[in-house]
């Protein structure tokens, strides 16, 4: 049996062990689970996305002719040779493919350098290219919008200076989380339509405004520039890399499982397995499978020691987890890095878990010490503030609460426990 993702025109798995002809196949409402019956007489029930063996049964001795799941996925109508149905409840828990950990640095893959003669204008946009990749906070970002307007100076008609100007805009406009700037969206996107009115069939210019359209939350969209890409390159590692990423944005957990995996034991890039790994934690994350997250990120470590983005996210990981010690270690080791603001607000929750936990304890000194640190850290920490009010309210002091809680809220407008508490 092979299995094909369809938007991509991709061979995903092939699924072997029956032990004669298969003659009969059915899929789950979900979509999720294969059902297959052979000639040999076994049922076998998979993965639909890992290719795992979820079940094996031998069902009838004259062969399993006919396969059909009922509307809700929990039962299996089974017919075969010996002129029966048999009919079968499921109980079957969907196991979560895990990639091997990666234990040691991935060296960044080099394009080649443009040819000796070519003209100078494309040896100012790779020029450019290589700076915006290698940027990490914006820097970089400056030198490398220079060099492209020397670019488009020289040749007005640069396509591909057009498409990297636009990803200099929205990387600009990268706010926090997944939120961007929808004006430097709006630009980006204007620069895009540029590239592709210069060159209709430019692969660079329809992968980048795939992303605009998904940083913008158009999923529609996104998944047509993905599947425009995979006309113009069948089989491009970076096109499933979109369409991951755009599967992870509407936590369609089983497609990004799917390409993730395909993109894990192909020959991938750095950069295309930080993003299988980084969409892995997402999904390990929201199934509450916290011992594959917490490797997902500590492979993102060990791939790239250089980030201080990776450590930062693994130290808000352990703040989550409420292991702050960890959390405070790998927060300092981000910021000794580089200095930035999310690695900052983490180290603050981080200091703000160990007062409440301090205050909850009745150490009411060690709960001041550690929220001064906090505030040290962070002085806008949000969870500073919000545990500053849980120790006003047990004093007494409502209108200090409240004013603490107004300012959590000022802070991280999404600090769901302070909005709670002012009833919001």
């Amino acid at each position: 049996m092979r299995i094909w993702y369809v938007p991509a025109k991709k061979l995903m798995r092939t699924l072997e062990g029956h032990r004669d002809e298969v003659w009969a196949l059915a899929l789950d409402p979900a979509g999720k689970r294969l059902a297959s019956g052979s000639k040999d007489g076994e049922l076998r029930i998979w993965d639909a996305y890992s290719g795992e063996l979820l079940l094996t049964h031998n069902a009838d001795p004259r062969g399993v002719m006919a396969l059909a799941f009922s509307p809700d996925g929990t039962r299996l109508a089974v017919g075969g040779g010996s002129q029966r149905v048999d009919l079968y409840a499921l109980s079957l828990q969907q196991p979560s493919w895990r990639p091997p950990a990666i234990t040691a640095p991935v060296k960044k893959s080099l394009d080649p350098a443009p040819p000796k003669d070519a003209p100078p204008e494309v040896v100012l946009v790779d020029r450019a290219h290589w700076l915006i990749e290698a940027s990490e906070g914006g820097k970089g970002l400056a030198e490398a919008g220079a060099l492209l307007e020397q670019a488009l100076a020289r040749n007005p008609r640069s396509a591909q200076a057009y498409v990297e100007r636009a990803r200099i805009t929205y990387k600009r406009g990268y706010i926090r989380g997944d939120e961007y700037d929808p004006e430097a969206l709006g630009r980006a996107r204007e620069d895009l339509k540029r590239a592709l009115a210069l060159e209709p069939d430019l692969y660079d210019g329809h992968l980048r405004t795939g992303y605009v359209a998904l940083f913008a939350k158009d999923y529609a969209a996104a998944q047509q520039a993905a599947e425009r890409c995979e006309l113009i390159r069948p089989g491009d590692a970076e096109t499933q890399v979109l369409f991951m990423n755009i599967a992870e944005e509407q936590d369609r957990d089983e497609q990004v499982v799917l390409h993730a995996r395909a993109l894990i034991e192909g020959s991938p890039t750095r950069d295309q397995l930080r993003a299988a790994y980084a969409n892995l934690d997402g999904v390990y994350q929201r199934r509450g499978e916290w011992d594959g997250a917490e490797e997902m990120q500590r492979s993102l470590i060990n791939l790239e020691p250089e980030s201080a983005w990776n450590k930062g996210n693994y130290a808000n990981f352990l703040a989550h987890r409420k292991r702050y010690d960890d959390a405070i270690t790998w927060a300092r080791a981000a910021i000794a890095q580089m200095d930035y603001r999310a690695a900052r607000m983490t180290l603050g929750k981080a200091y703000a878990g160990k007062a409440r936990l301090a205050l909850e304890a009745g150490k009411r000194d060690e709960h001041e010490r550690w929220l001064a640190q906090a505030f040290e850290a962070d002085p806008r920490s949000a969870e500073g503030h919000y545990v500053r009010s849980l120790a006003l309210r047990r004093d007494g002091d409502v209108d200090g609460a409240r004013r603490e809680l107004e300012a959590a809220l000022a802070s991280d407008p999404e600090h769901v426990a302070a909005a709670k508490a002012l009833g919001k």
